[in-house]
């Protein structure tokens, strides 16, 4: 077997791989406490021996929202000592009354200033001598800290000075020292020293989670990075930051699998929703934050919010209806699963009727319906109608999910309801389906597409993902003239792509994509064009900030910011087997009855068992279609059918 892929949620990690030509799919509960621990559970659930782990991980980012991260400091140029805590100076929430500032990973007493300075044109103001470099080291030693990260201003575009202090500082500290520009050539010091403080803040997590699953497998391991291709340990090791969105990159990649070219992807599991919308390349974006963070790396442009099956339903101070963005996890669970839990979305969507208790996790985990009714009972305000509570939570959820799929669409200016343009919802995870379609109707989106192994798809996703490296240069400077030192900064930099990629032994040819951050000069803030010709690349930008910002400036400048190269060896490609009707029929499928809460009333409606439909033929709304990881809330007014690969096409009329 060539390759498994393994994505670790909040509440339960999912595990998908090809055998003798079949999709194989297992789910086991998430390990909190151990992240590794659920990995090793999931290798162990294959039982078969395999050439490549494909992990997506969530440890990065669980590290930064919990401060649970290694003791940093960081050296940055004389003068500079504050430019972590004074940040930006926008506000993130214009109207609170109590803004809350970000709080940065590295403590001001960490940070130390050194006397080396660079000016605009990379020449050194302030150089410093050994005596003051020793000193600094023998005082990051003394604090205890466990890593360093270093920041020079200017250093982006003259990156030889800071990668020289970066040496001197780990051969005296014996520590990992991640310097700013040998992450990212990103020109602004801020975001640069954000992205280097991340690394050391992540380093010792990431060091010690890396060694723990690469002692205990006998396979190649690579780890899905930000950008949506897998890296190799020691690369995360060189640069831990690289993997802090690791965890939903592997669903955008699953998302295109589906063959729609226009798709609003959906991913709802246990803890939250990521959202992504992918109108042909898989979209990314470097202006991401964590925590208030700013995160300057390539990554996949992808919206989370605090709703899963796992979130807490409660009613807060103020008495006022309140969904996640707290939730109750893999322990102690929703209060269905017997550990003591609270009221989750897991328990309404039970006493509602979509969720079918013998399919829940293959019939291998127990629900009880009893201790969701107690909790219910616990929560709902005294004189309510019960069946007024379930649809108020009902309606929360649908605007929490809507809500997230219009800012990925309808607030970048895309209708996804256009005829002439129209989009698929793909939901997948383990509560994708059981909100999606009416979240499509809101939309005026006229199809859903519930995709084979929906219920572990981001998984199905790692298996598709390519091994990826990415290199960059900032050059800064005016797009006239540069075509000369933009074509040799390109070869230099598949160069050094090639030359990581070969240390992964893979047989395949490298395909490379470069692509150039433009700016008019005198802006900040630039646009990604891709690399064509270098000719035409100054129309291919005003082309792009036209069509962006609807007006262009004439006769101003564009100015090259940065060059980026990207070269990726495919993935195997993944086959989903061709179904054929055999035993399948629509009567043998319709395993039950159940009663679905629709309109404030209960209605009996048939419970599908999706390994038994029949390819092609059309069953009409409101049912349940279920299969051991996920369930399809078919309301009425839609019909679903069976493609051959096993997706579920849903029309929605």
């Amino acid at each position: 077997m060539d390759r498994i892929g393994i994505d670790t949620g909040g509440t339960f990690t999912d595990i998908a791989w090809i055998s003798n030509g079949a999709l194989k799919t297992a789910k086991v509960p998430s390990t909190p406490d151990n992240p590794a621990r659920a990995v090793l559970n999931g290798i162990e659930k294959v039982g078969e021996s395999f050439n490549l782990l494909c992990h997506g991980t969530t440890v990065g980012t669980n590290a930064i929202l919990s401060r649970s991260g290694g003791m940093a400091g960081m050296v940055v140029s004389k003068g500079f000592a504050d430019v972590l805590e004074l940040g930006r100076g926008d506000r993130k929430n214009l109207y609170s009354l109590n803004p809350r500032r970000h709080v940065p990973l590295i403590e001001r007493e960490n940070i130390f200033e050194i006397n080396l300075r660079l000016d605009k044109s990379g020449t050194a103001i302030l150089s410093p001598g050994e005596s003051e470099i020793e000193k600094i080291a023998e005082e990051l030693k003394k604090t205890g800290m466990k890593s360093v990260a270093v920041g020079m201003i200017h250093s982006g575009q003259f990156p030889d000075e800071e990668i020289s202090l970066g040496q001197k500082l780990s051969e005296l500290t014996g520590l990992n020292v991640f310097t700013s520009s040998a992450l990212t050539s990103y020109p602004r010091e801020y975001e640069r020293w954000s992205l280097a403080s991340i690394a050391a803040y992540l380093s010792p997590v990431l060091d010690s989670y890396i060694r723990n699953l690469s002692g205990e497998i006998k396979s190649n391991f690579a780890l899905m990075n930000s950008s949506g291709g897998l890296i190799s340990g020691e690369s995360a090791n060189r640069n831990p930051a690289a993997c802090v969105l690791s965890g939903p990159a592997g669903g955008a990649y699953a998302a295109r699998l589906t063959g729609r070219g226009r798709v609003l992807a959906l991913d709802m599991g246990g803890t939250s929703t990521d959202v992504t919308m992918i109108t042909g390349n898989l979209p990314r974006t470097r202006e991401s934050e964590i925590d208030g963070i700013p995160y300057p790396m390539p990554a996949m442009d992808i919206h989370t919010i605090g709703a899963g099956g796992g979130s807490i339903v409660k009613i807060d101070s103020g008495g006022m209806l309140k969904l996640g963005p707290g939730s109750a996890g893999a322990d102690p669970g929703p209060a269905c699963y017997g550990n003591g839990g609270p009221l989750t979305l897991t328990d309404i969507a039970m006493l509602s009727g979509r969720i079918v208790k013998s399919k829940f996790l293959g019939g291998k985990m127990s629900l009880d319906e009893r201790l969701s009714e107690r909790a219910f009972s616990e929560v709902c305000p005294d004189g309510m109608k019960r069946e007024d509570f379930l649809e108020g939570v009902i309606e929360l959820t649908k605007i929490h999910l809507v809500g997230a799929l219009r800012k990925i669409s309808v607030a970048r200016g895309i209708d996804p309801s256009r005829s002439d343009k129209p989009f698929t919802l793909v939901p997948f995870g383990g509560a994708g389906a059981v909100f999606a379609v009416e979240c499509a109707r809101e939309l005026g989106i006229r199809e859903v597409i519930h995709p084979c192994a929906a219920g572990v798809y981001s998984a199905v996703g790692l298996l598709a993902a390519p091994i990826s490296v990415e290199k960059e240069r900032a050059l800064l400077v005016q797009v006239d003239g540069s075509n000369e030192i933009l074509n040799s900064v390109v070869e230099n930099l598949k160069s050094d792509v090639e030359d990581e990629l070969s240390e992964w032994g893979e047989t395949g040819s490298t395909e490379f994509s470069v692509t150039c951050e433009c700016r008019y000069v005198g802006q900040s803030h630039a646009l990604e064009i891709e690399l064509v010709n270098p000719e035409d690349l100054k129309i291919r930008y005003k082309k792009a900030y036209a069509e962006r910002y609807t007006y262009l400036h004439s006769g101003t400048p564009v100015e090259l910011v940065t060059v980026r190269v990207r070269g990726e060896i495919a993935a195997p490609p993944i086959n989903f087997p061709e179904l054929t009707n055999g035993n399948r029929n629509l009567e043998s499928s319709k395993i039950a009855t159940q009663e679905i809460f629709i309109d404030k009333n209960y209605v009996d409606c048939p419970v599908y068992d999706r390994y038994l439909l029949p390819v092609g033929e059309r069953i009409n709304g409101p049912g349940i279609i279920a299969d051991d990881y996920s369930t399809v809330y078919l309301p009425p007014d839609c019909s679903a059918s069976m493609n051959s690969s096993g997706h579920l096409e849903i029309d929605i009329e």
